[in-house]
């Protein structure tokens, strides 16, 4: 969903991505619209997510002991969890450190995330309740978390948000590990704001602009490019799985058409990809 007025986006250059988020406190306009297999969608405002990063921020210290300064994986879906937890984490003075989910692309995932837990020094792993099976195979070496939707109350109030520095660290991101094991480098907030600021302003965005992505949000693309720079910019952002767009790119067409987006991140490689699916759909339908 887009707001039902004319808007514009929001050209202020933040210092912290929490400070662009708070940004957003005063505007019940529609923020993170995310769209499931079937087409189906589900929306909230960037507002409501800022107010449940604070609750997720106190759930976290009580249900995780999370403290300032610690790092903590989070390996979630591409939907509201994973913004309540980033920002959560943020909210706590936390680290994070995003990982894929098991499974999604080979199955070398679970020796990643193995190899990156240990690297980094991460204790406790937030995931899907969903994915929470395939995670004990890292053994007792830390505690997993499962994060449901729609768990939070009012009884979880984070009365003493951490307001992080530009300084401070706010990211460990790490390579694909597609030709070797993976390496890690820890972000800034200064960091993470200036690229989610300089990744469009020179761009000449069209009148009511919003933005879809499928790209994972431990990937620098999906979660810099696409969720970052909707923040920043105050976007309406459609979001889907990469695992939908990979077994129906039709399901990220429609909705682009839909809802007339007007940004997508995608590559060549995913674009060949949607004549072939449709070829094959329109013969398993005749």
């Amino acid at each position: 969903m887009k707001p039902t007025r004319p808007y514009d986006i929001d050209r202020t250059r933040y210092e912290t991505l929490p400070d662009a988020l708070a940004a957003r406190l005063g505007s019940p306009d529609v923020g993170l619209t995310h769209i499931d297999p079937s087409g189906a969608e589900r929306s909230r405002s960037w507002r409501d997510l800022q107010l449940a990063s604070r609750r997720r921020g106190a759930w976290l210290r009580e249900r995780a002991g999370l403290a300032r300064g610690q790092t903590v994986g989070l390996a979630l879906p591409n939907d509201f969890r994973f913004v309540e937890c980033l920002f959560g984490v943020w909210a706590v003075g936390a680290i994070p450190v995003t990982l894929a989910r098991p499974g999604i692309f080979s199955g070398l995932s679970i020796e990643r995330v193995r190899h990156i837990l240990a690297d980094s020094g991460v204790t406790a792993l937030l995931c899907a309740r969903e994915d929470l099976e395939d995670f004990e195979a890292l053994g007792g070496d830390v505690a997993l978390i499962p994060v449901d939707s729609g768990e939070l109350s009012g009884g979880y109030v984070l009365d003493d948000p951490h307001t992080p520095g530009p300084e401070e660290p706010a990211l460990v991101q790490y390579t694909s590990g597609s030709t070797s094991r993976p390496k890690g480098v820890t972000l800034s907030h200064g960091n993470l704001a200036r690229n989610a600021h300089h990744a469009t302003v020179t761009y000449d965005y069209s009148a009511e602009p919003s933005l879809l992505s499928w790209l994972p949000f431990y990937h620098d693309l999906g979660l810099v490019g696409a969720l970052l720079v909707s923040v920043t910019r105050g976007l309406p952002m459609f979001v889907m799985e990469p695992t939908t767009f990979l077994t129906d790119p039709l399901v990220w067409l429609r909705a682009m058409s839909r809802h007339r987006c007007t940004l997508t991140h995608v590559q060549n490689l995913a674009l060949a990809h949607c004549p072939v699916s449709y070829t094959h759909l329109r013969a398993h339908e005749t």
